[in-house]
């Protein structure tokens, strides 16, 4: 980014550290750089490291390296074991914890193995899931390794616009992994079972069989050219440094999200169903371009979303669910698109009735992308409900009518800090659909509110209301 490194002296009970750059333009470069950002330096790990002209010309070779001096021009095996510029091969600071939101693709432990595996070995993950959020610990052989791989990763999405990963460097010195299997794995044990397979064989992560890299040619998960597309290393076994703008050189950080088409197909549709209440249930998950009830087999509609991945939200959310007491069945269609019906194919205008075009309607609630798509959730009792105007925030008398036409309100409460926002929960969750499908967008005095699902177990932000 700045221009070649030529040697760092790591002094770790200091906490600092001598960078020599191959020119004084490019050290020059450097700290003008870092200097005019906001946090005036570099984040490192989690921390940030400040940069300083030093009164050495150049850095010296130490008499004892112990893993701290790196020079390009030495080998590595000269360089303390292979051990350059990487630090202790166990020990703190080699564990990274990985937060993951905003998920609409499944994580697994060959998804973070793909992930962080280009910045050096990653001896051991494991994966939970703690207050309804993914984690996963990641150690790797070496703690520089981890520091460049959380330097580079944090706050970057896996996939395009989602899965976003919020990496901490842990105080854990080691991880234990009982077993192998899609929840947890040890790449040490992998490494010396495939010690046998031949050059480039790897074990994949249930252990069973050898997984040969692709060739050159074939287009690789992560867009780049040949290998797995993950950023290759250096001679030094580093992964190359990367500016927050480079990470599109290689084509993105992960395998590309699966590609899934934009069309859904939904079986066991109310006989009351129209288009409209299809996009507003279904809205709560994406975008919406095209509804079409069947017009020989009314049980049976397809919707077609802006794209793949608010079709995927739909469906992982909305199968399953009753509406007006009917179980609903959601698929992927075969279908790319749907096709609107011509003038004149049905009798008496009735098959326009049941197809609808809704690409230039207001009502989209992802118009400018998904900022919360963490709080996206499938079917629950509890609502969320926004935008409520001003003359109808002193009490609950003017919203909580609204949605007893639909069932039996259980709690209803105001945000205590924003009362333009409250939650309200019915008696169970077909009233709850039933009541979102009633009130989103209802004109309530002198706004339109906008009602969604809660993912909250409980009111905790809000302020009690009504005797509730």
């Amino acid at each position: 980014m700045f221009g070649a490194v030529e040697r760092v002296l790591l002094i770790p009970q200091k906490g600092q550290a001598f960078v020599q750059l191959e020119t004084l333009e490019a050290a020059t470069l450097l700290l003008t750089h870092y200097k005019g950002s906001a946090e005036g330096g570099a984040n490192v790990g989690g921390r940030t490291a400040f940069f300083e002209y030093s009164q050495r010309n150049e850095i010296s070779t130490p008499k004892n390296v112990n893993g701290n001096f790196y020079d390009k021009n030495v080998a590595p095996s000269a360089q303390g074991h292979q051990t350059t510029l990487q630090g202790s091969s166990s020990g703190a600071g080699t564990i990274l914890h990985v937060a993951v939101s905003q998920m609409m693709y499944p994580m697994t432990v060959d998804t973070m193995h793909q992930v962080f595996n280009p910045f050096g070995f990653v001896q051991r993950i494991v994966t939970f899931t703690k207050n309804e959020q993914w984690k996963a610990l990641v150690q790797f052989e070496h703690a520089a390794h981890a520091a460049q791989a959380c330097n580079l990763l944090n706050g970057q999405h896996i996939f395009n616009g989602c899965n976003l990963m919020a990496i901490q460097i842990s105080n854990l010195e080691r991880l234990s992994v009982k077993y192998n299997n899609e929840k947890s794995f040890d790449y040490t044990l992998a490494q010396q079972s495939s010690a046998g397979a031949g050059a480039g064989g790897m074990v994949n992560s249930m252990g069973m069989g050898i997984m040969q890299p692709p060739p050159p040619s074939t287009p690789t998960p992560m867009g780049g050219g040949g290998g797995y597309g993950v950023p290759m290393m250096d001679a030094q076994g580093y992964a190359p440094q990367m500016g927050y703008g480079e990470m599109a050189m290689y084509g993105g950080m992960a395998p590309a999200a699966p590609q899934h088409g934009s069309v859904i197909i939904i079986s066991g549709l109310p006989a009351e169903c129209t288009p409209d209440i299809l996009f507003t249930l279904f809205g709560v998950y994406g975008d919406i371009t095209r509804i079409k009830i069947m017009f020989n087999k009314r049980d049976t509609g397809l919707i077609q979303f802006f794209d793949g991945a608010h079709a995927q939200m739909a469906a992982a959310n909305l199968n399953g669910t009753s509406l007006f007491g009917s179980v609903m069945r959601v698929n992927e269609s075969k279908h790319s698109q749907i096709s609107m019906p011509s003038d004149g194919q049905f009798p008496d205008g009735q098959g326009e009735t049941m197809s609808k075009d809704y690409s230039t309607s207001n009502l989209h609630r992802y118009r400018r992308g998904v900022k919360n798509a963490k709080n996206i959730c499938p079917p629950g009792p509890r609502l969320h409900i926004s935008n409520i105007p001003i003359s109808a925030q002193d009490t609950d008398a003017v919203l909580k009518p609204l949605f007893q036409e639909y069932g039996e309100v259980t709690s209803f409460s105001f945000f205590e800090k924003d009362r333009r926002m409250a939650i309200v929960e019915l008696v169970d969750v077909a009233a709850a659909t039933h009541a979102l499908i009633g009130t989103h967008n209802k004109l309530v005095n002198e706004g339109n509110i906008k009602v969604s699902f809660s993912k909250s177990s409980g009111i905790k932000k809000a302020a009690s209301a009504g005797g509730y």
